[in-house]
């Protein structure tokens, strides 16, 4: 449910604080009651007709014009992921204690401890930081943070791996880690 989704991120949003900016982007048109709970929280901006992969194309933007310093990080999210209350509090204390990782997510999905299809032949560095375990993957999908940095340096692939309207984040994610073409089973 979206609203739920929304009631979760906005819970989580609040407890990082100032630390956290949002700006929410719309594409398609939304019950008020839902652009009202946005508004307190951030900037609300519509998209109309954009599809996912302009949506993607044009928060990759934003995100990059609106992350001013070096150290910043961007989060870009889909509206259809639940966040634990001190999920950005966590990624916020992770980023700082992994300073090697360019991309950190908080989605980690079961399938990632017993799929056989990874490209790096299913092998992960574990990470410790803000209380967690944060392990390697060979790819997420496009619910994520970048240190401004990266994301500007890959933006373009980014960019093209987004021409269509389902955007192809596995290929994406092996291409931005040198993994190679994915693996047909």
């Amino acid at each position: 449910d979206k609203d739920l989704c929304l009631a979760s991120f906005l819970r989580a949003a609040r407890e990082a604080g100032p630390a956290m900016s949002v700006i929410f982007l719309n594409d398609g048109p939304l019950p008020e009651e839902r652009v009202r709970r946005m508004a307190p929280a951030g900037e609300v901006l519509a998209a109309k007709g954009l599809g996912n992969g302009g949506s993607y194309r044009r928060a990759l933007d934003l995100g990059l014009e609106h992350a001013r310093e070096p150290h910043d990080l961007i989060y870009l999210s889909e509206d259809d992921y639940l966040f634990l209350p001190d999920a950005f509090t966590q990624l916020l204390q992770a980023a700082a204690a992994i300073p090697e990782a360019d991309y950190l997510s908080l989605y980690d999905h079961p399938d990632r401890y017993l799929r056989t299809d990874d490209a790096d032949g299913g092998r992960t560095r574990i990470f410790l930081g803000g209380g967690r375990h944060w392990r390697s993957v060979e790819s997420t999908c496009l619910s994520f943070a970048a240190r401004r940095p990266a994301l500007a340096a890959d933006v373009q692939l980014h960019r093209n791996m987004a021409m269509e309207e389902i955007p192809d984040d596995r290929g994406l994610w092996r291409r931005l880690q040198g993994l190679g073409a994915q693996r047909l089973l």
